[in-house]
């Protein structure tokens, strides 16, 4: 529709919403008088649209648009200016808000030709947004002072694809206000500073005194300006005390930050930056990105928390100092060398793909490392305040060739017997990942290292590691809650008791198994002597509560026999695919863990005398019967082996071929929790329920028949069993009152019958003298507890 059909309407209007309208311009065509009562006009689709207001046609128009402070101008492809001729008395005084959006046509936003007659054009304006403008060359076009920005709060400027600059000196020295600058998809930018055009812009930026400064802006985000060269010059950088966030990405060309001036491009300057405000610095695939600031400038960011740093290859000097006391720091793909002068300071330190440097961190006292300002030590190498003060989560990931993560030197402290050492002292969470060639965690004397703070520990992927600590250090891990190794190939200790353990395991691999457990006796006894009088029970890890250990398959035991009592509040257990495990701790001694709740034990091959496991054997003794080693266990997945106590919920058990029946008659009383029981592909069992005596294969002499109850339990799933033959023994008769699925597939030799008595809603189970003539390959019952009376 025409809008010139409702121009009576507009004479009282303060907002204005028009969409799709076939006008060529507002003022004459829909109102003669200049909208001047408007507040908000949002105009959408017009396609026909080439201006606001058309001067050209009539002379005598005096004002237009004068209380306006929201335009938002959408999706008008016709759209070439906002005001065609000489512009009316007090266009746009009051704009607040400038919103426009996808006209293609559009190459300038304002010029000084528009606002002619406006003492201070613009002056109200807070907020400028313009995206997806193809053709815009220049926001704002006219003599030096044309425009006075001093309202102006946030900049948001977005596929602005030809436009070349922003702002020129003159215009930034008005943006006192300016507090967010945001700029992505401009490709052809190449300064945020426009460089002076004509001979007086060029006679006024040379003649100014004042200097550049944007006193108020707090965030600076730029992204995808592939030939932005630097950001702002040098001397507008002097001028950002407010300045708290920078974020800059994927600018191809872009060689520093803060860049010098074409004039003063030849002559090298001494400086120093202060960025007083400055909290988060993220620099991301810049590719020819080589320096924060020019040469020979130190750059101060006392208040710097957060630094991210990815993927700029190029970038060898990062001269930023004094930051603050708790900085988190993240770097991927770039030189640690760059960033020497920050670790003293780095509070969470994240580590990723870096490929230059083979020692993380090598000699502690050698000023010439840049580990020196890692770990924070004076010249005569005694630390201020101890290595890494502040540090508490450090993650290394994807280092190629990197052979040791802390490497320290012999005589570094200088101090009395009993001081306790500080390095990594409060170290709270670490995380090795994919580090191939990685040896040894810690080199050197590790008196030095306290992890007194360590909660959880993080291993993964590193094949060639062997231990991760000797005994001095494991003694400090008081604090410790989680311990996940995952895919260390190598991995033979995960606590180390003797520093030349290992080469003695590595012997033992050729022995057979017969062997192995001579070699382990004599091991053992020379574990006694060269503890150096620990007793078992001083040592322990108090707080440990989970421990996840799976495919470190030369792994033959999980803890030294110094720990063997430490693990108290140990609740989650969980071992697959360690093919060597012999035992979970050495000597097979005797495992306190009265906390724990799930356990998971798969693809353990060798582990015949785990504790658990040989404690069933003996028909648990009464102290075991007694509860006091593991009283609460809720959920188990045994794979291997079968131990029960009296509040088990859920017991799985798969792929076990050495197991001929799952818990003897004695222990049925112990499972008055047990909700579900599922076993499969276990090939030799013969029986879920053995006889009193488990070695025997049966038993002599009549008997009455006896009745087990398993009150809780709700789900039987018995599948590929080959040589099951009963779920109890001759003279038992089984209740299960709540037992609601019973599933049995590929058990061709089982003889005993379930039946259901629909009365009490029970099944019963009896395992018949003779075997059955018709037994089915594959049974499933299915028992729902009915809404109906039970018939009577």
């Amino acid at each position: 529709v025409r809008s010139s059909a409702f121009k009576e309407s507009f004479s009282s209007s303060k907002h204005l919403h028009l969409s799709e309208i076939e006008d060529q311009n507002l003022v004459p065509e829909a109102n003669r008088e200049g909208l001047n009562g408007l507040t908000s006009l949002e105009l959408r689709q017009c396609k026909d649209l080439d201006c606001l207001v058309d001067t050209t046609t009539m002379n005598e128009l005096t004002s237009a648009f004068t209380h306006l402070e929201r335009l938002s101008i959408n999706y008008m492809d016709g759209l070439e200016s906002l005001c065609k001729g000489h512009p009316p008395q007090g266009f746009l005084k009051n704009l607040k808000e400038l919103l426009i959006r996808d006209c293609n046509k559009l190459q300038v936003v304002l010029s000084m030709d528009e606002l002619l007659y406006n003492k201070e054009p613009l002056s109200k304006l807070q907020s400028l947004e313009l995206e997806n403008l193809a053709e815009l060359r220049w926001l704002f076009k006219g003599s030096p002072h044309s425009f006075i920005f001093q309202s102006l709060k946030v900049v948001n400027i977005g596929g602005c694809w030809v436009l070349k600059s922003l702002f020129s000196p003159s215009l930034i020295q008005s943006l006192v206000l300016l507090e967010k600058l945001q700029i992505r998809n401009c490709h052809e930018l190449k300064t945020l500073l426009a460089e002076p055009e004509s001979d007086d812009e060029i006679m006024e930026s040379k003649s100014s005194s004042l200097p550049l400064c944007l006193p108020k802006l707090k965030t600076l985000d730029i992204h995808h300006c592939s030939k932005l060269e630097y950001v702002v010059p040098i001397t507008l950088a002097q001028g950002l005390p407010s300045l708290e966030s920078v974020s800059i990405s994927q600018c191809y060309e872009l060689k520093q930050v803060f860049g010098m001036a074409k004039e003063q491009g030849g002559v090298q300057h001494d400086g120093l930056l202060l960025l007083a405000s400055l909290q988060h610095l993220n620099l991301e695939w810049l590719l020819k990105l080589a320096s924060f600031a020019p040469k020979n400038y130190i750059v101060k960011a006392p208040a710097l928390k957060r630094f991210y740093v990815h993927d700029c290859p190029q970038l060898t000097n990062s001269p930023i100092q004094h930051v603050h006391k708790k900085l988190e720091l993240r770097l991927e793909s770039v030189g640690l060398s760059a960033f020497k002068e920050l670790f003293g300071n780095t509070k969470n330190l994240l580590v990723h793909r870096i490929w230059d440097d083979k020692i993380l961190i090598p000699d502690l006292v050698n000023l010439e490392h840049h580990s020196q300002a890692m770990m924070g030590f004076k010249y005569n190498g005694e630390p201020s305040e101890g290595c890494f003060p502040n540090l508490k989560s450090l993650r290394v990931k994807n280092c190629v060739n990197l052979l040791k993560v802390f490497e320290i030197a012999e005589g570094l402290y200088n101090q009395e017997e009993n001081q306790a050492p500080q390095i990594l002292s409060k170290l709270e969470y670490l995380e090795l990942y994919h580090l191939l060639d990685l040896r040894q965690i810690v080199k050197g004397p590790t008196r030095y290292v306290n992890l007194q703070s360590l909660k959880v520990l993080d291993i993964i992927r590193c094949s060639e590691l062997k231990s991760l600590f000797p005994l001095s250090v494991t003694q400090t891990l008081r604090s410790l809650e989680e311990l996940n190794i995952h895919e260390c190939d190598e991995l033979v200790h995960v606590f180390m008791e003797l520093e030349e353990e290992e080469e003695e395991e590595d012997d033992d691999d050729d022995d057979d198994d017969d062997d192995d457990d001579d070699d382990d006796d004599d091991d053992d006894d020379n574990d006694d002597d060269d503890d150096g009088g620990i007793e078992s029970d001083a040592l322990c890890l108090p707080n440990l509560k989970t421990v996840e250990i799976t495919q470190c398959p030369r792994l033959k035991y999980v803890f030294p026999l110094a720990l063997a009592r430490g693990f108290h509040r140990l609740q989650k257990l969980q071992l697959v695919g360690l093919r060597s495990l012999r035992a979970f701790v050495a000597r097979n001694n005797v495992l306190e863990a009265p906390a724990l709740e799930n356990l998971c034990i798969h693809g353990c091959s060798a582990l015949s005398n785990f504790t658990f496991q040989k404690e069933a054997n003996n028909c648990f003794p009464p102290k075991l019967q007694g509860g006091d080693f593991i009283p609460n266990p809720k959920k188990m997945e045994l794979f291997n082996l079968i131990w029960l106590r009296d509040n088990l919920r859920e017991l799985i058990v798969h792929y076990n071929n050495n197991l001929t029946y799952i818990f003897p008659v004695m222990l049925i009383q112990h499972l008055s929790q047990l909700s579900i029981l599922e076993i499969k592909s276990c090939e030799k069992l013969k029986g879920i329920i053995g006889n009193d005596d488990i070695l025997a294969s049966s038993q002599q002499g009549p008997r009455l028949e006896m009745k087990m109850v398993f009150p809780q339990l709700k789900q039987i799933v018995l599948e590929y069993l080959p040589k099951l033959e009963s779920f109890s023994p001759v003279g038992y008769h089984l209740e299960f009152p709540c037992l609601d699925l019973l599933n049995v597939k590929q058990c061709s030799k089982i003889i005993t019958s379930f039946t259901a008595d629909y009365l009490t809603l029970t099944v019963h189970a009896k395992t018949a003298q003779i075997r059955m003539n018709d037994v089915e390959n594959s049974v499933s019952i299915e028992l729902q507890e009915s809404t109906e009376p039970v018939p009577q």
